[in-house]
């Protein structure tokens, strides 16, 4: 059988140490930049060095977590100098989630394996396959997959799979969440997420209010354990099977891996008949810091009423006795790597330190000083064994020593004691030294002077999602361009708009849903062969494979697919794309240094907080595949629209009132792009008619105009940490 890694969360030294301990075959962890845990206690560059050195001591390996999305200023002044040292020494990957910082590493760190975050909502072949053609060397696969899904993906992409069993889960697929920034501006891409899905709402479907106060907790998941589906995933395919926790203690770390590698070892020895877990390790397991009952995830179901808490998410049945049990077991002492030595000291000669491991292969031999006659007291054997035992904090030890020496013969214990530091220096620096590698200093800061090549006009774009919507946008001859979402409307809807548009010399696009899963790819490819000839808007890095292997080349970019930085929008432009939209994240400020001629930046819609596999609608209600009216209000009487789009199986939740960029029109000019767009989404016929009314007075003609009555201006202003 194929080996498992066990990888296990290092959100401080202490967590490190443990879970090496504990069994862990790799550990990740955050640097003091970039990680998406902020607010984890993340090691400074001199001790992460450090802890990567023990780590490979041990014949362990540890991925540095770079997987939130990077400013342009940050990008260009600061990855490469980040990244050198720890590159250098050897880190074995790094984990990334901004395109842009893919395309830099592999620019200017060529040697350095990417594993895909699950920040890229990784879900489908398509976005495996494009990845590994990129380079990548292991995809951190979203939460929401069944284990069939990640079969397809093991059997038709020569690709690690890493995915997680156990811990924390997200209500919204990783990455795609933009609700804690666009509420409090701690953003979950910048590794800052307040935890707005761990808050009470009321639920109303249709305008009748369906919950209770005992179950109001309607985005808060359960926690994931798939102890007992262990062979399921490995069967799956998975390579890597991760813990979740870099933010939770030591003993959490330990206990949750010393657990999984009990089981993961027995599956591999002893295969399915030999496996069985035990009860008291099931109860233990949810006894060390979970959230009300777990669940096995979505390895086995698509969604279900089951993985919510309802109830007010909160850690219980933590055992005392448990912890206290496990930070004396694996939390008090270091693993060190046992090797060999053998003393020799003959009289009138240096003394000689020769060091051997016989797993390495490594061996060295250091010389101390010149071994003297007694003039008293000689030097005896047991003396000489204890001094070479004292090997403290180092992070090996003598497991095997061996000692040659004469009878009558003196050396100060101090001698001793540098011959054996130094001998142990000697090695460690030998051993490491196949891990360390040199980074080309080849890096060029980029000019970050923007050139003007506008439009002479304004391009104004709006995207529908109904075909109510369509009939009012149609009408206006000012639109230069309609933008279909297949999230509602289906294929004859769609031709149906495309014909009429075409009728009126408007420029058409198709909008791909956010989430391509294997239930919808059937459909989506379909889509794409019927209207083969329009352009796509594609909002997923899944999609960005699918359409370049059906070789399709007119499409654009959505501001779901993150260009947060120049190198993002470089690496679309190379694969192809024509229009990227720009995200919600930037303020002005970012807007100015980042934004291109042929980017796009949405001046009205309601913003999309979370996309979801779980469904508000089948968790209250039932899964009866209608389109309905549900809204979630929180403490503070905010009401969010959400919406179930049945077709693709996933669920929207938008921001209680839209993003309104009209009251600074005058602002926008300073941006480096014309391209404009209208995001209708849940807005009915009258209401999308006013707004499209309002847009065009002000950016069509250039006339003042009110403001929205109730409106954001997102990040435009305050931007994100």
């Amino acid at each position: 059988m194929k080996n498992i890694e066990l990888l296990a969360p290092a959100g401080s030294i202490e967590s490190l140490y443990a879970a090496v301990n504990a069994g862990a075959d790799a550990l990740y962890i955050g640097g003091n930049m970039f990680g998406a845990r902020a607010y984890a206690e993340n090691l400074d560059n001199e001790n992460l060095l450090k802890a990567m050195d023990y780590v490979h001591l041990n014949n362990k390996k540890m991925y540095l977590t770079v997987n939130t999305l990077l400013k342009e200023h940050e990008l260009n002044e600061s990855l490469y100098t980040y990244l050198k040292p720890f590159y250098e020494n050897g880190l074995d990957a790094v984990l990334v989630q901004d395109l842009g910082v893919y395309k830099f590493i592999r620019d200017n760190f060529p040697n350095l394996p990417i594993h895909a975050s699950t920040q890229m909502a990784i879900c489908n072949v398509e976005g495996a396959r494009l990845l590994k053609n990129m380079g990548a060397e292991r995809v951190v696969t979203a939460r929401e997959l069944s284990l069939k899904e990640l079969k397809h993906i093991k059997d038709e992409v020569d690709i690690e799979i890493e995915s997680f069993i156990h811990g924390a889960m997200c209500y919204c697929y990783s990455g795609m969440c933009l609700f804690s920034s666009i509420l409090g501006g701690r953003s979950g891409n910048r590794g800052r997420c307040a935890g707005p899905c761990r808050q009470p709402y009321n639920v109303s479907i249709n305008g009748h209010v369906i919950n209770n106060k005992d179950s109001m907790y309607c985005l808060s998941m359960k926690d994931m354990n798939t102890l007992d589906i262990i062979p399921d995933i490995i069967d799956a395919g998975v390579d890597s099977l991760k813990i979740e926790g870099r933010m939770k203690s030591k003993e959490y770390a330990a206990f949750v891996t010393s657990t999984y590698r009990k089981y993961i070892d027995m599956y591999m020895e002893y295969g399915r008949d030999g496996f069985k877990v035990e009860k008291t390790d099931r109860t233990n397991l949810y006894s060390m810091y979970s959230r009300t009952k777990s669940i096995d995830g979505y390895y086995k179901k698509h969604n279900s009423k089951d993985m919510i808490s309802y109830s007010k998410p909160a850690y219980s049945n933590t055992n005392e006795e448990l912890i206290n049990e496990t930070l004396q077991k694996y939390c008090n002492d270091r693993l060190k790597r046992n090797i060999s030595c053998k003393c020799i000291l003959h009289k009138n000669e240096e003394a000689v330190l020769n060091i051997w491991d016989d797993i390495s292969k490594v061996n060295i031999s250091v010389n101390g000083e010149i071994v003297e006659g007694a003039k008293n007291r000689p030097l005896d054997e047991k003396s000489v064994l204890k001094q070479l035992k004292k090997t403290g904090n180092d992070p090996i030890s003598f497991g095997d020593i061996k000692i040659e020496m004469d009878v009558d013969i003196f050396i100060p214990v101090s001698k001793l004691n540098d011959l054996r530091r130094n001998g142990i220096n000697e090695f460690i620096s030998k051993f490491l030294s196949k891990y360390y590698r040199k980074a080309e200093d080849t890096y060029i800061k980029k000019n970050n002077t923007i050139s003007k090549s506008l439009n002479e006009k304004y391009v104004l774009s709006v995207l529908v999602t109904t075909k109510e919507q369509f009939e009012v946008v149609i009408k206006k001859d000012e639109v230069d361009k309609i933008l279909i979402a297949t999230d509602v409307m289906d294929i004859d809807e769609i031709n149906d708009c495309i014909h009429l548009a075409k009728k009126k010399n408007i420029q058409v696009e198709i909008v791909l849903p956010y989430i391509l899963r294997d239930r919808n790819i059937s459909y989506i490819q379909g889509l794409i062969d019927k209207f083969s000839e329009e352009k796509f808007v594609i909002r997923n890095v899944d999609q960005l494979g699918l359409i370049k292997r059906m070789g399709i080349s007119n499409f654009s970019i959505d501001n779901s697919l993150y260009s947060y930085n120049k190198n993002a929008y470089e690496f679309f432009k190379e694969m192809g794309a024509d229009i990227i939209t720009l995200p919600f994240e930037l303020n002005e400020k970012e807007l100015k240094i980042t934004a291109m001629p042929d980017n796009e930046i949405i001046v009205y819609g309601y913003i999309p907080l979370m996309i979801s596999a779980g469904c508000i609608n089948k968790n209250y209600d039932k899964c009866d595949g209608i389109y309905k009216n549900i809204t979630i209000q929180d403490r503070r009487k905010a009401v969010f629209s959400v919406r179930n789009y049945c077709k693709h199986c996933y669920n929207v939740i938008y921001n209680n009132v839209p993003v309104s960029l009209m009251g600074v029109s005058d602002r926008l000019s300073e941006i480096n792009t014309n391209n404009y767009r209208i995001n209708l989404t849940i807005e009915n016929k009258g209401l999308s008619a006013s707004i499209l009314e309002k847009y065009i007075d002000i950016f069509y003609y250039k006339r003042y105009c009110d403001d929205l009555n109730n409106y954001t201006r997102g990040h435009f202003n305050r931007g994100v940490e």
